[in-house]
């Protein structure tokens, strides 16, 4: 059985190794949206979105 000392260390240091997870994922998050758009804009209008389809042809 872990003693109360053993117990609140190993709790803080989950709770560290947790947060600085969920920071890190933010961070790389948003590092990724920045050379996306920086992408889409050297590409210009020669890069289709994921989600867009082709152009359709209007008649």
């Amino acid at each position: 059985m872990p003693t109360s000392a053993n117990y609140l260390s190993e709790m803080r240091r989950d709770a560290y190794l947790t947060g600085h997870t969920e920071i890190a994922g933010i961070a790389s998050g948003y590092a990724r949206s920045l050379a996306l758009r920086a992408h889409r804009e050297a590409q210009g209008e020669r890069q289709l979105d994921l989600l867009d389809g082709p152009p359709t042809a209007t008649a």
